[in-house]
């Protein structure tokens, strides 16, 4: 008797890692009764409303120009009285120019590094770089909130404990937010390596190696 072919079915492609698994899931797709979805705002300049027109109207924008939308196409369609983007940019010229020359400023502070090399007699050199600047709050009499916020050179930052803290929790709370973005894309490794940086992070530890004890 002759056997019949074993004709085995496809094997289904598992689920991606990533993006899609975590916003796009089928496995939740076939068995919720219902999906919403909602635009939010990242950052404290932007209100709900604002991040929901916006966000609306960017997607519609995508579907209609069939390409990403550039920060381009934000500033041309904010100039249609008609368009939801109307308004949401600076409208006086003057003001708008001192805003971006701001934006500029702080890219350029953010654009600097400092590099320090040690001259060793009888091993190789050690080189670190580090960004020569840092974005602090100085107290003043009034509270640790109401001083002056600008940037520091690095080496003022590691001279202060306060400010040095300031740095270190800022630097957790971004390590933080990425890995809410990408922990699902990590090893088992990588997961704990960041592990390892977050309670040194938590300590305020001073990136040298040495005592952050006192002002």
């Amino acid at each position: 008797m002759m056997e019949t072919p074993n004709h085995e079915e496809p094997r289904k492609r598992p689920p991606s890692i990533g993006f899609r698994q975590t916003f796009r899931n089928e496995n939740l797709a076939d068995r919720a009764t219902e999906i919403r979805k909602r635009f939010l705002p990242r950052h404290r300049h932007i209100s709900q409303e604002k991040a929901e027109i916006y966000g609306e109207e960017v997607e519609r924008l995508a579907e209609e120009l069939d390409r990403p939308v550039t920060a381009e196409d934000w500033v041309e369609a904010a100039k249609d009285p008609e368009s939801p983007l109307h308004g949401s940019l600076t409208a006086d010229i003057e003001q708008a120019a001192h805003l971006y020359h701001l934006v500029e400023a702080r890219k350029l502070l953010r654009s600097i590094e400092v590099e320090i090399t040690y001259v060793l007699e009888e091993e190789e050199d050690e080189v670190i770089r580090v960004p020569a600047f840092h974005r602090v709050t100085v107290a003043d009499e009034d509270g640790p909130e109401k001083g002056d916020t600008g940037y520091v050179p690095a080496e003022r930052a590691l001279d202060d404990r306060a400010l040095w803290t300031q740095i270190t929790t800022r630097a957790l709370r971004e390590l933080q937010s990425w890995r809410k973005l990408y922990g699902h894309l990590l090893d088992v490794e990588a997961k704990n390596w960041l592990d390892d940086v977050e309670d040194s992070l938590r300590g305020g530890a001073d990136p040298s190696g040495g005592d952050q004890g006192g002002e």
